[in-house]
């Protein structure tokens, strides 16, 4: 059932940890949020490529937010917004009512701020970002 993995990478994504004195428990959950991101991002590029939408079974309204806020931390944590970004792509390339949804929520002008943010691997997201407001602009 994938409603049980949705839920539980959902609530990795969502928690951020922070406990700068106990330095292993810190790598620990920012790699269980990376390897999170990677998992749906991987698994919204497959199902996309075989025409499988991504509504409702996979990005939910809650999925969907958390994904548009992890972009606004690029500044601190540009991997994580990269992933975040990819994983965006994949829905709102596939459906029209998660590019509703997200233009609802203010997705354009999340991924503009983004954009002028000075910070590692700014290719990564740039790429992203152009993507992603190609796709919002198709609204």
């Amino acid at each position: 059932d994938f409603g049980y993995v949705r839920e539980a990478i959902s609530s990795f994504i969502a928690e951020r940890f922070s406990d700068p004195e106990n330095d292993i428990e810190q790598k620990y959950h920012d790699k269980l949020r990376v390897y999170s991101f990677l998992v749906l991002s991987n698994a919204l590029e497959a199902v996309s490529s075989i025409g499988v939408s991504v509504e409702h079974d996979w990005i939910d309204d809650g999925l969907l937010t958390q994904l548009l806020n992890e972009l606004k931390f690029a500044d601190t944590s540009p991997h994580e917004a990269h992933l975040a970004g990819k994983c965006l792509v994949s829905a709102l390339g596939k459906s029209v009512t998660l590019r509703e949804n997200a233009a609802k929520m203010g997705a354009s002008k999340i991924v503009l701020q983004i954009q002028g943010i000075e910070r590692d691997a700014q290719h990564l997201i740039d790429n992203v970002s152009t993507s992603l407001l190609q796709l919002l602009e198709t609204e």
